[in-house]
């Protein structure tokens, strides 16, 4: 209730049976909850979890793909459900760079929600690889604070004041083979997720013609 209220957002927000919010609404979430919070690591913490069992489709989906390349395509693709945001994979050379773009944003993203993301990937890489897959590096946009935090739990230089916010790791780690391989819980999964993933996109064309 404090940080909706600290957000500008209903108090009953999550009463509903369907939240929606647009994409300032959702970063004025995201900053609330780091004001409320007080925590550095806030971020961090909430982009990493260590049960399966709360795991949602989407990350089981990436979870059962053959590598880490081919999670992070699984991830993008399916980001699209759930809220207006794309994941670019950029190769060059003997490096993968890893970046979140807003495609409805208005303004920067909220630095906790960077986090959020960032750690998202790391726990999605080291539960599917079985190892403690680091970046080369990490760049953020913001100005320095934390470095300590960061390059811990991160475990590689972190860059501030970056172009951009960006996720680096190594082509051979991107390519690596997932433990956690499952072709057979993959096409379970996917399918349902690519019926609501095709429904949605109608939807939108219809919307906007």
């Amino acid at each position: 209730m404090v940080v909706l209220r600290q957000a500008g957002l209903p108090i009953g927000l999550f009463q509903q049976e369907k939240v929606q919010l647009s994409t300032e609404e959702f970063f004025a979430l995201y900053r609330a909850i780091s004001e409320v919070s007080r925590d550095p690591a806030i971020g961090l913490k909430l982009g990493t979890e260590e049960r399966i069992e709360r795991y949602d489709p989407i990350v089981i989906a990436a979870l059962c793909t053959r590598t880490f390349r081919d999670a992070i395509g699984r991830l993008s693709r399916y980001k699209q459900l759930v809220c207006p945001e794309k994941i670019d994979l950029v190769e060059r050379g003997s490096e993968c760079a890893v970046h979140f773009s807003w495609l409805l944003a208005q303004e920067p993203e909220p630095a906790m929600l960077v986090d959020v993301c960032f750690a998202w990937i790391m726990t999605v890489a080291r539960r599917g690889s079985g190892r403690p897959i680091r970046p080369k590096r990490v760049g953020f946009q913001r100005p320095e604070a934390h470095r300590g935090i960061y390059e811990k739990h991160f475990q590689c230089p972190v860059k501030f004041k970056a172009a951009r916010n960006v996720l680096v790791f190594s082509k051979a780690d991107m390519d690596g083979p997932f433990l956690t391989y499952n072709p057979d819980l993959l096409a379970a999964v996917a399918p349902q997720l690519e019926a609501e993933l095709k429904q949605q996109l109608a939807e939108q064309t219809c919307a906007n013609r």
